[in-house]
């Protein structure tokens, strides 16, 4: 495990599903926590759970009216 900024892998699975979101005509509304803490763990495993996630929810909004489409991601430091 390493240091991983979980804001950085959600820009960057965002932008890899840019043109699937557009396709499928789902708009992808970020809300990004500022100076949010690195996590540990594995980069490429963290991004692919991002892009499992999302998928999935472009899946759920498929038979939603096209203004209803809308799939909100969102990251936040959690206090213990």
């Amino acid at each position: 495990p390493e240091p991983v900024d979980l804001n950085d892998a959600v820009r960057n699975i965002t932008r890899l599903l840019a043109q699937d979101a557009a396709r499928r005509g789902v708009i992808v509304e970020t809300e990004l926590a500022p100076a949010l803490p690195p996590v540990r763990g594995d980069a490429v495993q963290l991004q692919q759970v991002v892009l499992n996630l999302l998928v999935n929810a472009f899946d759920a909004v498929a038979r939603c009216p096209p203004e209803r489409r809308r799939v909100a991601v969102r990251t936040r430091e959690q206090l213990s």
